[in-house]
């Protein structure tokens, strides 16, 4: 079991890192985590509880050997987890330093979103929590904190000539007046005005389902991340906003590779200005009809050829996606095994790793290809032993 600080066990309960090891099956893909990586993500995620998160997962650079990753935890409302990082779920709260401003931003956050009425919580979805894991780094460092909303922040609505002007509630107030102030982000009226900008000029269709604010890192810029852009939107989306880049150096060098993604979400790095940082994340659909594997090799192929993917990170990134059934795990974390219980025989556990996306992140003049890689918990019918179904 990793241990917390001088050696004491989260509450001796069950923590993501045994969920983490259930998730490794027979191992994780070689050329993927080293030895000493490996044990930095264990010890992180065994300072976090295992009821916390349904779904967690791990950021690879690519074009770095077999090393750490950061890791990263979804929390809702739907399992309790809102409620933990609330300090509301009863003794043995999951802050380990709950002290430290950005564990108290976070629990003061969670706090808002769990009071009934509250405008967070008809507008919050979920919170992403992500921990950077550096070489050298101990145990759970502070996180950085992605809020993730229901429905998202839209495009302005089109004018209708002649129609009456009344005062309107933005959909981002819940954002700029709330949330990032909860999360010690007051904004200046210049950085309220970038991203008032930012979505005033979402096009039609897409919209900002998600900001994140680095509270582990030494930087006050804000993450706005848009939903429903094709590659073909994001040049003119940019020049709208003041995007202080070279679009046509941008298109030179992110262009033939964005163009074999499915689907890509853009994050922007918002200051009292646009900054000239930014990440395209790259998807193919899951439900697709040719083979996942074979789509997604359509798309690292061309990383690997232009220097971005090491070989080997390519074909670990192929191998991670498995299924590991309850059935199949005699280790199966207990609270896993007792939701279990609750549900029913029909059904049981299973633990998902799938590739999520890998993320173009640009710099002028640097271009770096990471890859995320999901663990969900989900539930599947049991499967019958054969001798059974064909009694039937």
């Amino acid at each position: 079991m990793p241990m917390i600080g001088p050696g004491t066990p989260w509450n001796g309960a069950a923590t993501v890192a045994d969920a983490l090891r259930v998730a490794a099956g027979r191992g994780f893909p070689a050329g993927l985590f080293s030895t000493d990586g490996l044990a930095r993500l264990e010890a992180a995620a065994g300072q976090l509880p295992g009821p916390l998160t349904s779904t967690f997962g791990f950021e690879v650079a690519l074009d770095q050997a077999a090393g750490g990753a950061d890791l990263a935890v979804a929390v809702t409302a739907l399992h309790g987890g809102r409620e933990m990082l609330a300090g509301l779920s009863g003794p043995g709260s999951p802050l380990p330093r709950s002290d430290e401003p950005a564990w108290a931003a976070v629990g003061a956050l969670c706090r808002a979103w769990a009071l009934p009425g509250s405008t967070l919580e008809a507008e919050l979805h979920n919170v992403a929590l992500e921990f950077d894991l550096p070489d050298g780094q101990g145990g759970l460092p502070p996180p950085n904190v992605f809020v993730g909303a229901r429905t998202g922040i839209l495009p302005p609505r089109p004018a209708h000539p002649g129609q009456l002007e009344l005062p309107v509630v933005g959909s981002e107030a819940w954002l700029l007046d709330t949330a990032l102030p909860l999360l010690g982000r007051e904004l200046s009226p210049g950085r309220r005005d970038a991203l008032v900008r930012c979505f005033e000029a979402l096009p039609a269709g897409s919209r900002a389902f998600q900001v994140g604010v680095m509270l582990a890192r030494p930087v006050e810029a804000l993450r706005v991340c848009v939903l429903g852009l094709d590659y073909e939107k994001v040049a003119p989306f940019l020049q709208r906003i003041g995007w202080p880049g070279d679009l046509e150096e941008l298109h030179v060098r992110l262009g033939a590779l964005a163009a074999n993604a499915e689907s890509v979400i853009l994050d922007v790095d918002v200051a009292d200005a646009v900054l000239p940082s930014l990440g395209l994340e790259c998807f193919a659909a899951e439900d697709g009809d040719q083979d996942l594997v074979q789509r997604w090799s359509r798309f690292l192929d061309p990383l690997v050829r232009a220097g971005l993917c090491r070989p080997e990170r390519s074909r670990a990134l192929l191998e991670w996606p498995l299924m590991i059934r309850e059935s199949e795990a005699p280790s199966w974390p207990r609270h896993l095994r007792e939701a279990s219980e609750f549900v029913g025989e029909a059904v049981e556990g299973t633990l998902v790793r799938a590739l999520n996306h890998v993320k173009l992140g640009w710099r002028p003049g640097m271009l770096q290809a990471k890859g995320y890689l999901r663990v969900q918990h989900s539930w599947r019918p049991v499967r019958r032993p054969a001798a059974a179904e064909a009694a039937d």
